[in-house]
């Protein structure tokens, strides 16, 4: 996964603060994804939902077989 999608998802939410008090994480967490280049996949879910980016592009590694409008459902 690029940071991309990661960068999407910080500014969808809000900024990293806000990403992570809607995922129940802390700051440095957030950042620490952005700095592997990969969200956990305990919080893949909780992140698509509040940013509504699909799975499959937060998480191209685990969500390739569900079809995009499937995803956005999950």
């Amino acid at each position: 996964m690029c940071n991309d999608a990661i960068n999407l998802a910080i500014s969808r939410a809000g900024g990293v603060s806000r990403l992570a008090d809607a995922v129940g994480v802390s700051p440095p967490s957030v950042i620490g994804w952005r700095r592997r280049k990969k969200i956990p996949d305990i919080r893949v879910r909780r992140v698509s939902e509040v940013t509504g980016i699909p799975l499959q592009k937060l998480r191209p590694d685990l969500y390739t077989d569900i079809p995009i409008h499937e995803a956005e459902l999950a």
